[in-house]
Parts: C-alpha cells; structure tokens; sequence
C-alpha cells in the first residue's frame, strides 16, 4: 500500500514538473516571438523613415535649384521686355512673337513641375503618422528651399505684370496675358509648396 502511494507521488510529482516545464517553455516562446515582433517591427519604421527621408531630399535638390532657373528667367523676361520696347507696333515681328511663345511655353513646364513637387510633397505628409526627429532636418531644407523659390516668384511675377505693358503697346496683347498668367500660375503654385512644406514640418517636428 504505502509503495502504490509513494508511486502515486511520483507520478504526481513527475507530472507537475513537466506541466511546468511545458509552461516556461511556453512562455519563452511567446517572448521569443514578441521580440522577434518588435524587432521586425522597429526595422521596417527604419527602412520606412529612411525611405521617406530619400523623398523628401529629392524634392529638396529639386527645388532647391529653382531659384537660380527663376532668376535665368528673370533677366531674360527684362530682355524681352526691352526688345518690346525697341519695336515698331505696326511692323510685326516673326521672330519676337515666336520667342514670346516659347518663353510662355517654358513658363507653363516649369508650373507643371512646381506643382509636381507639390504633389509629391502631399504624398510623403500623408505617410507621416507622427513625430519623426530623423525628418526633421531634410523637411527644414525643403521649407527653405520652397520659401526662397515663392520669394523669387513673387518678383517674377511683378516684373511679368509691368511687362505686358509694354509687351501689349507693341501689338503682343495675347502674349503677354499669356506671360503674366503663366508667372501667376508658377508663384501660386510655390506658395501652395511652401504651405504644405510646413505643414509636413510641423508634423515631424
């Protein structure tokens, strides 16, 4: 009797030893698993961010190099300008009407990839879903470079608008509407990019 007992005893013993066994082992594979989680997890916020940052420095080089176009621009606007100033309003001018197209043509290219960085700086704020230290920096840039750009657009745009005086009294009224519009168009977009450059600042800082 007492050996059935004592045989009992360790079974019951040998039982629980193992039940506990299986519930550490248990336990440090739901740790293992959590870990491996988190790792997984903080790995792809990394490559995400890194991601992002790639983005948004390439909207910065892009508009950081604008300024200096606009500035390219400005001169030859103030060429043009002087050119109107030279002619004849009843001796049209071929050669003047077609450079007066072509700069309009410019002037609407460079709006289409002004308001392509726009787009593409919308694109990276909606994918950022808090605050981001490592954003910070690369967003700061593109806010300057985009408040520099709106700064020389405005005065683009002012000078276009006295411009088409003298543009419209040598008999290219069309032209310079066109001219004055497409600069209208450039700064508002630029304005519309340094608005959402700081709001995406605002969002990572």
């Amino acid at each position: 009797m007492r050996r059935t007992v004592l045989s009992i005893l360790s079974v019951a013993l040998l039982t629980s030893a193992a039940a506990a066994a299986e519930s550490l082992s248990f336990e440090g594979l739901l740790m293992n698993v959590r870990e491996s989680l988190l790792k997984t997890r903080s790995q792809q916020v990394q490559v995400k961010d890194q991601n992002l940052a790639r983005q948004i420095n390439s909207i910065y080089y892009q508009v950081n190099r604008w300024p200096y176009e606009v500035q390219r621009t400005q001169y030859y606007l103030k060429d043009l300008q002087r050119r109107a100033q030279r002619l004849d309003p009843s001796k049209p001018d071929a050669m003047f009407r077609s450079d007066l197209q072509r700069f309009v043509r410019d002037l609407q290219s460079f709006t289409r990839e002004s308001q392509g960085a726009l787009q593409d700086t919308q694109r990276v704020s909606r994918q950022v879903q808090q605050k981001d230290p490592d954003l910070v920096s690369p967003t700061q840039s593109l806010s300057n470079a985009a408040s520099d750009l709106e700064s020389r657009l405005r005065w683009l745009e002012s000078d276009a608008r006295f411009a088409r005086w003298d543009f419209q009294r040598a008999g290219y009224t069309f032209e310079g509407w066109d001219i004055e519009r497409a600069c209208s168009d450039s700064y508002r977009a630029a304005q519309d990019l340094v608005r959402e450059a700081r709001a995406l600042l605002a969002k990572v800082r």
